[in-house]
């Protein structure tokens, strides 16, 4: 009985259509050398390999990264993330479903961390970073079931987020480096808000943010690279994945592709001096 009761928002609304808890935002790795080194950067961030097919889908966002050495091996680090998302149910020869699902986050990280040459002179380095997050997610749900009834719910929450990213960096020359990072997250979802009834929260996996911290694993791999005539500029290009390690499954996005320029300050009053 009890599962029989589970499958009523199935039936309701022809098909499943996921509910994403997660979006990643860009991962936030520094080239920090010296004392100084600073970074100042902005990126689009969107889900790439989508279903462009699909009319009623897009996945997009900015995001905001700074960092600075306090010293030769230590660095602090500051990143926002927003996104703006839209997926919608599918369509085959025997479901129409009509969902559709609009999510509003926002994403604010602190951190900092240790960061070394793997060995003197080597253009190798380890960078250690962790950090806390906090930010809120917002999800509108409308459509028609299969009973041609409108409906329409939301699910707002607070989300807290710590993190430890541990990274490689290769060096090639002043202008052009490759970092290897992963990042493991513990995720806190408080102060629900929802209008989903308890089958609904049950039958889209929701009910499960209550549960337990969810705990997530993110590499990444960062490619930055500039012009010697433009030492302070730099640009960027990041593809990150991301892997639910938690025992329950959820919905979430597993990929994140952003693109974006930065500047570091301290390049540009060396060029003034």
């Amino acid at each position: 009985m009890k599962y029989l009761v589970a499958l009523i928002p199935f039936s309701l609304f022809a098909c499943y259509t996921p509910r994403y808890i997660y979006s990643p935002p860009a991962t936030n790795v520094p080239v920090l050398v010296k004392k100084g080194d600073n970074k100042l950067a902005a990126y689009y961030s969107t889900l790439p390999f989508s279903n462009t097919a699909a009319k009623h889908f897009y996945n997009y966002g900015f995001d905001i990264q700074a960092a600075y050495a306090l010293s030769k091996h230590w660095g602090i680090l500051f990143n926002v993330s927003k996104r703006f998302e839209k997926n919608s149910g599918d369509f085959d020869f025997f479901h129409l479903d009509s969902s559709f699902i609009k999510y509003k986050r926002i994403l604010l990280e602190f951190g900092g961390g240790y960061f070394t040459p793997v060995s003197p002179g080597s253009k190798m380095n380890f960078q250690l970073m962790g950090g806390i997050g906090t930010g809120k997610f917002n999800m509108d749900d409308t459509g028609r079931n299969n009973l041609n009834q409108y409906y329409s719910r939301f699910h707002e929450t607070l989300v807290t987020k710590v993190f430890l990213q541990p990274a490689l960096q290769l060096r090639y020359s002043k202008y052009f480096s490759t970092s290897f990072a992963t990042r493991f997250i513990i995720l806190w979802y408080h102060n629900i808000k929802t209008n989903y009834t308890p089958v609904e929260l049950d039958a889209f996996l929701l009910s499960e943010l209550k549960a337990a911290p969810k705990t997530f694993l993110e590499p990444a791999i960062i490619n930055s690279f500039g012009f010697k005539k433009l030492p302070a500029y730099l640009f960027e290009l990041q593809l990150g994945l991301t892997s639910l390690t938690s025992h329950r499954f959820l919905d979430y996005r597993s990929v994140n592709f952003s693109i974006g320029a930065m500047v570091d300050f301290s390049k540009i009053r060396t060029k003034r001096k």
